[in-house]
């Protein structure tokens, strides 16, 4: 069973603060994915702060997304 995603936040350097629907909230970075062909135009820092949330994922407009349970598997968590 997965979380899902009730809030994104894009920060900088390809960074995203995720709010998880247990309020948990983690830093996933994308870094290492952002020269996959399927997340190139993320690299564009300008579209990458276009993220939103569907479905309890991040979604970008073009229809690029993560699934939430990698999101988490990926990330750290923040320290309250």
């Amino acid at each position: 069973m997965y979380k899902r995603i009730i809030k994104a936040v894009s920060m900088d350097d390809y960074l995203i603060k995720i709010t998880f629907e247990d309020c948990e909230q983690r830093i996933f970075d994308c870094k290492p994915y952002l020269d996959q062909k399927v997340f190139l135009p993320l690299k564009n820092k300008a579209y990458f702060t276009k993220l939103r949330i569907s479905f309890g994922t991040i979604v970008w407009p073009n229809g690029i997304d993560f699934d939430p349970e990698f999101l988490y598997k990926e990330s750290i968590s923040v320290k309250s």
